[in-house]
Parts: structure tokens; sequence; C-alpha cells
């Protein structure tokens, strides 16, 4: 087979170069330039390996070795878990019938896991395909998972989609190669936005006690602490150590179209979702007014967004409209972060006197650190916002303007 010969050659060729790399004699500028090749070389490896899968399950030549199914089979070939060669398997079949993205994965331009979710979004949404396809040229991976999880949802039934996802709730638990307790679980979005707020008093306590002893530590360190604690707290009724009861929650934000509410269902183009979770149904927003500290944005109703004062803390109300603009994650183009945000008062409040909400962005403790005593601009306008570096180039993964 000539196209195998080849591929071999193109391998064996690669193989001597990647044994005999030394990251270390590396120019700076030649590094980045062979993460940016050796990435597309993984995509296109990626679509290929895809391909072949599928082709494989049809014959059921895995069936031969012994495998009870191709996903079993793929698992084992690829070190990949069952569930994510199943989902890749699922994503080879339907490529059939996504043309854009199929020509956009066999080109290298998008990843294994971004064919997977656009694919699953667009199945039934087949007029979603260009945008998406825009946006996973960002490279955010956690912003075209947003999407597409919001686009798969409307394109189900709400009460269907509601009951699917509470029968596939789970928990798991086990012990890993190096003894590390290791658990796993899914929950349907209203159930997980009511323990995301159950958990961050705790998360906030074990990152200041960390900052009291000196110690910087990766967020999600910190939000292991913090799910002990919060257990223990549960255990024993104790509270937490500054006083707050135990399991107090925090705003549930979540954002309502006004006609959706009074209809009591969306339609494709009304928005219903928990902020930093993903959408909901009409029913579950009323069914949590009555059980959870709610702070509801309805569209269509205040003009939350031009609100102004001259205080430097923003208000309330600025607060609850800057989570709906822009979510619960940094304003910077290539950033995924969700935890620990710092309200940025873009322009400086010491030379304008005002906040206004249209000034004001999310960004992590990182980049607003960056841009607070590290010379880095943030520059734009909400849904446009561009992070500079000090010499005005692009510090956010975008393009030059």
């Amino acid at each position: 087979m000539g196209v195998l010969r080849d591929i071999e050659e193109a391998i064996g060729l690669l193989e001597p170069i990647v044994a005999t790399l030394d990251p270390e004699t590396l120019a700076a500028d030649d590094a980045v330039l062979l993460v940016k090749v050796f990435g597309k070389g993984e995509r296109l490896c990626a679509a290929a390996k895809s391909l072949a899968a599928r082709r494989v399950a049809q014959c059921g030549t895995w069936r031969d070795e012994g495998e009870r199914s191709a996903a079993d089979w793929l698992a084992k070939e690829t070190g990949d878990t069952v569930g994510a060669a199943a989902k890749s398997l699922e994503t080879a079949q339907r490529m059939a019938e996504l043309g854009d993205i199929d020509e956009a994965f066999r080109n290298g331009e998008l990843s294994r896991t971004q064919a997977n979710d656009i694919a699953s979004a667009t199945i039934n949404a087949p007029n979603k395909q260009k945008e998406l396809l825009e946006l996973a040229k960002l490279r955010n991976a956690k912003q075209l998972a947003d999407r597409c999880r919001e686009i798969e949802a409307r394109a189900l039934n709400e009460e269907a989609r509601r009951q699917r996802l509470h029968r596939r709730r789970f928990l798991k638990t086990w012990t890993d190669d190096d003894g590390m307790f290791r658990l796993s679980g899914g929950l349907a979005p209203e159930v997980g936005a009511q323990f995301l707020a159950c958990l961050a008093p705790f998360e906030s306590a074990a990152f200041e006690e960390g900052r009291k002893e000196g110690r910087r530590e990766p967020y999600a360190a910190y939000g292991a602490d913090a799910l002990v604690a919060m257990a223990e707290a549960a255990a024993t009724g104790n509270g937490m150590a500054d006083g707050r009861t135990a399991g107090r929650r925090t705003n549930v934000h979540v954002l309502i179209d006004r006609d959706a509410l009074a209809r009591g269902r969306a339609r494709d183009d009304e928005c219903v979702e928990i902020l930093g979770v993903g959408p909901v149904a009409v029913s579950t927003v009323k069914e949590m007014m009555d059980d959870a500290f709610l702070s509801a944005v309805v569209t269509d109703g205040v003009d939350v967004f031009n609100v102004a004062h001259i205080g430097r803390k923003p208000t309330a109300h600025q607060r609850t409209a800057l989570v709906v603009r822009d979510g619960l994650t940094c304003v910077v183009a290539d950033c995924a972060a969700t935890t620990n945000l710092e309200i940025d008062h873009v322009e400086e409040w010491s030379k304008t006197r005002r906040t206004t909400l249209r000034r004001l962005a999310h960004l992590c403790h990182f980049h607003h650190r960056l841009k607070t005593v590290g010379g880095f601009r943030l520059v734009g306008e909400p849904g446009r916002w561009r992070f500079l570096r000090p010499d005005g180039a692009p510090a956010d993964g975008l393009p030059a303007a």
C-alpha cells in the first residue's frame, strides 16, 4: 500500500529528529515555531488515526483480537480511556456528514477534542458549523467547549435533556498507580452550580490560608483542600474557622430571557443558563428560585450595562452585570482561568474617578498582576478585548490587528 509506505517513511524520518532534539540548544523563536509545527503534525496524525479507526470499526477486525468493542480495541492501541476512544469513533462516523468540519480536521486545523466537540454540537445544528470553526481558531478549548455545549443543549428538548443529565450523574473513586486517591464525577448543571457555590467559601479560605503561610500553589490544590474542608465541616457540623456556616452558599448567577421566563420554556434564540456551568431548562431556574440564593439577570429588563457611579468599588448591580457580560472567566482570549478572578479597571480609577461597567473586566490574578505591575495593557471594549505586551505586541494568542 503506497500511502502506508509513505507514512512509515515520514515517521521514520521523524524518529531520529525527536530522539536527538536538545531543547536547550534551541533559540526561543525556533522553539515557538517547533511547537506550532509539531502541533499541526499532531492534529494531522489524530485525524488520520481517526479515519483509519473508523474503518477498523466498520470491518469488525477488532473481534479477531478478542476485544469486546471497537472502542476497547482503540483504547488498547492508543493508550486512551475507553470513553475517549468511543467518543473519537463516534466523531469519525459523523465526519462524513459534516463537510466543513471534516475538511478542517483533515487539514490539521482542529484537534481531536475540538473536532469531537464541534461534531457533537452541529450534528443537529449544522448552521452553526462556520461559527464554531471560527471560534476554534482562538485555540481556547474551554470557550469552544462551552459554546458547543450551549448549541447542543438548544437542539434538544429541555425536559428530555434535563432527565438525561440526571440519569447520567455519577461519582467514582479509585486509587491510582502512585497510591493517589482519585475521584471523578458528573452532575446536572443546576446541581453542579449549587455544589460550586457551597465550595466557594472553603476555596477562598484555603487560598487565604496559603497566602498567610507564604505558599503559592496551583488553584487546583486549593480546590482539593476546600473539598476536604467542606466534607469535614459537613461531617462534624463545626462550620468554618472564621465562623461562617459550613455549606454556606454564595450567589448562583443565572441569565434568563424575559419571554422565556414568562412562557416557561426557551426558544432557540433565547438564553437560559447558569453562568460558568451551562444551559438549563426554564423549569430548573424556577425551582432554584425557591431553593438557592439566586442572582438572576433577566434580559430586556433593567439596562444594567450602562450603570456608572463615582466610587472605586463596583456596585453589587455592576458585579452581577459583569458576570453576565464576561462570564465567570478571564477575558484574555487564550486564558481559561475561572477561579480567583479579579475585577480590573481598564483605565486607572485614580485618573477617571468613575466606575463604569464598560471599563471593567474580569482578569485572573496572573493577568491582573501583569497589567498592574508588568506594563501589559488591556485595550478594546467588551467582547473585543485585546491583551498587549509592553511593546504593543499581542499577548493573548490572537493575530495582530
